[in-house]
């Protein structure tokens, strides 16, 4: 559980502070039949590169309209260009890491505090017609920073509050995940997906549909997996949802 939780704040780290500028990339979206090994073809980039630029946890999972990021390849830089600006980057985002860890171990060695982020968006709204089955906090002496909320498999799940899509993909112990973007650095997160349907980068609008609950990244039962962050900091949902 805390790699998991580990492995999204990184996500989230680099989704709205430490990803590199990509202006000049171009935006793939997934065509049926394609693999990751023919549009790296394609664009004449290498599969590393292109799973690394995507954070893709398995290259083999990809999905009908998901939007791939084509690293740039505007010039062929020489071989010794190419080692010092790869090292320069990975000395900048090895930082950026090692600091998100730091932020994300002292929040996790700090006590819950029951009160809403500073900053909100309006009320929230309930994502799925459901049942609770899991809460906020400890289940079975694991951390849990958000509730699960189960539902028929294909039920829609909407948008808690307006915002932007930062993420739509894969995520290790979520499976098919969306992470929304709204105003005040507010994020909320959707877990267990059957199937997205928005892409990153579009706006979207409180109660608008966003994904179908199903039961990915081995979930027992289908259920949606619901979490609200200030950052890459978890508050606990049911704070912030009518009652």
């Amino acid at each position: 559980m805390i790699g998991q939780r580990t492995s999204l704040a990184l996500l989230l780290c680099g989704l709205m502070a430490c990803r590199h500028g990509r202006s000049s990339d171009d935006v793939h979206v997934v065509a049926p039949g394609e693999t990751l090994s023919e549009i790296a073809d394609h664009y004449g980039v290498p599969l590393e590169k292109l799973v690394k630029s995507n954070r893709l946890a398995d290259p083999d999972h990809i999905y009908v309209d998901q939007k791939l990021v084509i690293p740039s390849a505007e010039e062929a830089p020489s071989e010794g260009d190419r080692e010092a600006e790869e090292e320069g980057r990975a000395e900048e985002d090895d930082r950026a890491i090692d600091e998100a860890v730091v932020r994300l171990e002292e929040s996790e060695g700090a006590e819950a505090v029951p009160s809403a982020p500073e900053t909100m968006v309006g009320p929230l709204i309930w994502p799925v017609d459901g049942v609770v089955i899991s809460l906020f906090g400890e289940d079975d002496g694991a951390r849990h920073d958000g509730i699960d909320i189960a539902a028929p498999e294909g039920t829609p799940i909407w948008a808690a509050a307006d915002g932007e899509v930062l993420f739509s993909g894969e995520q290790q112990g979520y499976g098919l995940i969306l992470i929304l973007r709204h105003e005040g650095d507010l994020v909320t997160v959707y877990g267990h997906n059957l199937e997205n349907l928005v892409r990153e980068g579009e706006q979207v609008k409180k109660g608008q549909p966003l994904a179908r609950v199903g039961q990915s990244g081995g979930q027992l039962t289908p259920s949606l997996h619901f979490e609200v962050r200030k950052g890459a900091v978890a508050t606990n949902p049911l704070l912030l949802l009518p009652r």
